[in-house]
């Protein structure tokens, strides 16, 4: 187990340039530039001079990558200006003066840049110290190279080529790698212990004792043990093994400096290797940054290994306040030994104390015969003893007998204990206290018995009943009431068909109850039963008039069956009461207009007229455009004014013969005879609409209503009233669809489009509930070097016909139907299974999940994601969520909340279809994004639309910059995958490296692995 520190807070935007800290760090290097070759010794006087640069170098670059990388070409800039200037101003030729101050400006900005952007900078790691040695030879040798030419060429040059060329290098070298990481490395004084403190003085002195014996007193031409010159390195190895880096840092370069000055002044070993002073320099420059390299390296050595204790210190006391900080009973027994027969306790926790009322130490080395009554202990050991032959774990339910005598229950969960050669030693335990659970149980069964015994017995008529996932209704009982309602014999109480005696034009509203049910237990909303009016038929023929409620007892089991209790209370009295009062009330309460009944009675007789006279019956569906808001706003009292202004404006726009009715709430229905044709009826609607558009003042609020208005004619007098309403009503709701305010005209494609997508929702349904969904797995992979390292879970259905749907033809039924909420929970879960799989197997691909807007609004969602990982044994880090910007739209503060929460969790957060949204650059900064994922339209005019290309350029450079990697999607040819190369382009997805295939024909899976 390791400690991860959590993440660090999102970016949310690139900062302004650091225009005090550029111009203070120009500062520097103009004087650093400008005066310390100006004070070379005078042997290394004239063009020699600038070897010293390399000083100067490592001081500006050292200083610089602790700042904003953005500074560096401008001190780049600053140097060259300003060497130029110095060697102009001392009578240098101009043709050997500009291009050596390019040089330097060159060579400056490399290695700042170099350093920033391979984070050498931080020398935390032996392979810090590496890449700083790497980058400094590299771009030391370049410009060596380069400045060697320059004085070649201008002839200027006081030695040969490569001897200028590897001064150069080694001057260079030694900047960046003796002087550079004391500025690097500076931070915060420590606070050290006094003896810490006093031992790096100590060492400190040792130091500069030593390298003053060495390179002061020493003379060239003395030997002896105090003639090492390597002897020097003692005192930094000391201060590196004991302190570290920081601490090493700035001695190296005093060090380094006190050798170079000594060295030129013609003292230490070092002043004999050779007669001119500028070999001499550079014999030294390359003991220096041996010795600095080597110490460095085990400063930085020592200081990762601290890091690496300080990791394991802290991870083994999170992990051991996680374990005593649960209510759970942890626990580990060893049977190793003589402890093979009984196995002894070498682990506890708190609540396991507090379970057995003993402290650890009475509890260590025992086994459960000395702590437990026999038959509990059998019990534990013949459970453990299981584990031990299995070598694979179980949950199992234990008892025990506390000290007060009361009988705790547990669910145990046993797993075994492997030693490091894979040898089962042990048995490990996590135990939850599941007593209140039992009791529960016990209560709920008892409480059943009850209940039972009420139904038997309640005077009000009642069934039992058990609706499939495919809504068939079975009867499992009915009570005594029922059948004395019905008429039959009690004999007949359970072989009674009894929902065959509901009415044949009401058993769509008994099942609307039933469904209604069903919905309810699936959104866990009130438990309120519904309630319908319809019909029952008695064995003698009356018909019953009844109200049905019906209320589910249980969850919704595997099958996707739901029991439910249907009570039946009798009103035929009343009916027949209200029936009689209804013939007088044929007009709404709220407009005056004729209301439901009256319509469909002046309907049918229209369609009646049709026998007599040929033409052609319209009925216009009227429905009030947002017509919610002015009820939520200003109250239902505005709202029915409102009605009533729209009532008065209908029945104005119409002419003398027509009628208007409101059906209820903002629905009103015109009827219109003796149309010519559909040109007629438009402009009836039309009419309609416009006189209702006129603004309606109420108060201070100004209103313009409007409605959608759905058509439907007919010249068929044996046309029903139901289906003439009901097709004006579909055309209605294509108004809506269609942007509302609009006159939609009825034809036979409403209707086949309707059956068509009811007739997917019924499969997708079945697919849900009987396993018919599939997953497929598309391979997203590294750019560079088309290593796969995902798979998206793309969702896929078995269609009746066996053939596989891809999620064009079903997904857009989900959607609106809502099924895609169980349908994503679904793929989550066995995504999941399959990735557990995959990385039991070897692999180590991540998954990418998609998830629909209906899933991101659901109240717990990001729960149960973090529940299936926990159910699966998935890391979250293997998982990715990705979430379209359209999702975001819908609710961003619920979206947010759950991403963060998936976020915190470890779970990726991809942001699909990127550049494809309203705001896409928004999301970015306002949600916990990692991964952004470019849309398809955009990959497919690489190279062909250079509009796109430069936005897709913007998109990556934009992304990078806010720390997220980006994967191209739909990418089909080499040429675009060249091209997303060029532009920075992390990850691809698309058919160029492989179609989404079902998982056990994906060969890449197992081959990425590490």
């Amino acid at each position: 187990m390791s400690y991860v520190p959590a993440a660090p807070p999102i970016h949310q935007g690139p900062p302004s340039f650091p225009w005090g800290t550029a111009a203070a760090l120009g500062i520097l290097t103009a004087v650093l530039y400008g005066l310390l070759p100006a004070l070379a010794p005078a042997e290394l006087a004239g063009p020699s001079d600038i070897l010293l640069l390399g000083v100067v170098l490592g001081v500006v670059v050292g200083t610089a990558v602790r700042f904003d990388g953005r500074i560096a070409p401008l001190l780049a800039a600053v140097g060259a200006v300003t060497v130029g200037c110095r060697f102009l101003l001392v009578g240098d030729d101009p043709r050997a003066v500009v291009p050596i101050a390019v040089v330097i400006g060159l060579d400056l900005w490399a290695m700042t840049y170099l350093v920033q952007r391979t984070e050498a900078r931080a020398l935390q790691r032996p392979r810090d110290v590496v890449a700083l040695m790497v980058i400094a030879c590299g771009v030391a040798v370049i410009a060596g190279l380069m400045a060697a030419s320059v004085l070649e060429l201008s002839g200027t040059a006081e030695n040969d080529f490569w001897h200028m060329a590897r001064s150069w290098t080694v001057d260079d070298v030694f900047g960046l790698v003796c002087i550079a990481p004391a500025f690097m490395t500076i931070s915060r004084p420590r606070t050290w212990p006094l003896s810490l403190a006093g031992e790096y003085v100590v060492a400190c002195l040792f130091s500069a004792a030593v390298t003053y014996a060495i390179f002061r007193v020493v003379t060239p031409g003395e030997q002896g043990l105090f003639g090492w010159p390597y002897l020097v390195i003692l005192g930094p190895l000391w201060i590196a093994v004991r302190l570290g880096v920081h601490a090493v840092a700035p001695v190296i370069a005093v060090m380094a400096w006190a050798l170079a000055v000594s060295t030129v002044d013609g003292r230490g070993p070092f002043s004999a290797a050779s007669a001119s002073a500028m070999d001499q320099l550079l014999a030294v420059e390359l003991f220096a940054i041996v010795i600095a390299g080597t110490v460095l390296l085990l400063g930085v050595l020592r200081d990762d290994r601290l890091r690496s204790l300080e990791r394991e210190r802290e991870s083994s006391r999170l992990l051991r306040e996680i374990v005593d900080g649960t209510n759970a009973l942890v626990f580990a027994k060893s049977y190793q030994g003589e402890d093979a027969l009984n196995g002894k306790y070498v682990l506890v926790n708190n609540a396991f104390e507090n379970a057995l009322g003993r402290s650890a130490s009475e509890l260590l080395g025992k086994s459960d015969q000395e702590m437990f009554e026999p038959g509990v202990s059998h019990a534990f050991r013949d459970n453990d003893l299981r584990v031990m032959e299995s070598g694979t774990g179980f949950t199992v339910q234990e008892h025990d007998v506390t000290p007060s005598g009361a009988l705790r229950h547990y669910n145990s969960s046993k797993f075994p204990l492997l030693d490091a050669s894979g040898q089962t030693w042990g048995v490990g335990g996590v135990a939850i206290d599941s007593t209140d659970l039992v009791h529960a149980r016990e209560r709920e069964a008892r409480q059943a018995d009850l209940l039972r015994a009420v139904f038997e017995l309640s005077p009000t008529p009642a069934i039992r009943l058990s609706l499939g996932g495919d809504d068939t209704v079975t009867i499992l009982d009915s009570n005594m009431a029922l059948a004395m309602l019905l008429g039959s014999a009690p004999s007949d109480v359970e072989s009674m068909d009894h929902l065959g005696r509901v009415h044949p034009d009401d058993r769509a509203a008994a099942l609307d109850v039933l469904s209604a049910c069903r919905k309810r237990q699936a959104t866990r909303t009130s438990p309120s039963a519904r309630q319908r009016e319809l019909r029952l038929v008695a064995l003698d023929g009356r018909v019953l008039w009844v109200l049905m409620s019906a209320a589910a007892v249980g969850p919704v089991d595997a099958s996707g069956s739901l029991e439910i209790v249907a009570q039946f209370e009798d009103f035929t009295a009343r009916r027949v009461a209200e029936e009689a009062l209804s013939d007088q009330a044929l007009r709404d309460a709220v407009t005056g207009l004729p209301n439901r009944r009256a319509l469909s009675d002046r309907i049918g007789s229209a369609l009646q007229r049709l026998r007599r006279n040929p033409g052609l019956v319209a009925v216009l569906f009227c429905d009030l455009d947002r017509f919610k808001d002015v009820n939520d706003s200003m109250g239902h009292q505005v709202g029915d004014e409102m009605l009533v202004e729209v009532a008065r404006r209908l029945r104005a726009g119409l002419r003398p013969q027509d009628t208007v009715a409101r059906l209820g709430g903002d629905e009103f229905v015109a009827l219109g005879e003796g149309l010519a044709g559909v040109t007629d009826a438009v402009q009836m609607a039309s009419r309609l609409q416009e006189r209702l558009g006129a603004p309606w003042v109420h108060g201070e609020q100004t209103f313009r209503p409007s409605m959608s208005v759905g058509v439907a004619l007919t010249d068929d007098p044996e046309m029903s009233v139901d289906e003439l309403l009901r097709r004006a009503d579909l055309a209605m709701y294509r108004a809506k669809d269609a942007g509302r305010n609009r006159v939609e005209i009825y034809d036979s494609s409403v209707d086949a489009d309707i059956q068509q997508a009811v007739a997917i929702q019924h499969d997708l349904r079945r697919a849900i509930d009987t396993g018919q969904l599939v997953l497929h797995y598309q391979p997203i992979v590294t750019l560079s070097d088309r290593s796969v390292v995902g798979a998206e879970a793309l969702v896929r259905m078995i269609g009746r016909d066996g053939r596989l749907l891809p999620p064009g033809e079903f997904v857009p039924q989900a959607e609106a139907s809502g099924l895609v909420v169980p349908m994503g929970a679904w793929v989550i879960r066995q995504a999941m299974t399959e990735l557990r799989s995959w990385r039991d197997r070897g692999s180590e691909l991540s998954m990418s999940v998609n998830v629909s807007p209906a899933q991101l609004r659901e109240d717990g969602f990001a729960a149960f994601v973090m529940d299936q990982a926990n159910f699966a044994n998935v890391d979250p880090s293997w998982l990715s969520i990705e979430v379209t910007e359209t999702a975001l739209l819908h609710d961003p503060g619920r979206s947010a909340r759950e991403l963060a929460a998936l976020s915190r969790a470890g779970i990726g957060i991809s942001l699909d279809d990127f550049g494809t949204g309203y705001s896409s650059l928004s999301w970015l900064t306002q949600f916990p994004v990692d991964v952004v994922k470019i849309d398809r339209s955009f990959t497919d005019e690489l190279g062909i639309d250079e509009r796109k290309s430069a936005i897709v350029s913007a998109l990556i450079q934009v992304s990078h910059e806010l720390g997220f990697s980006v994967v191209a999607e739909g990418v089909e040819t080499d040429l675009q995958n060249e091209r997303l190369l060029a532009l920075g382009c992390d990850r691809g997805q698309g058919f160029l490296f492989g179609r989404p295939v079902a998982p056990q024909d994906a060969e890449w899976i197992l081959g990425a692995t590490g």
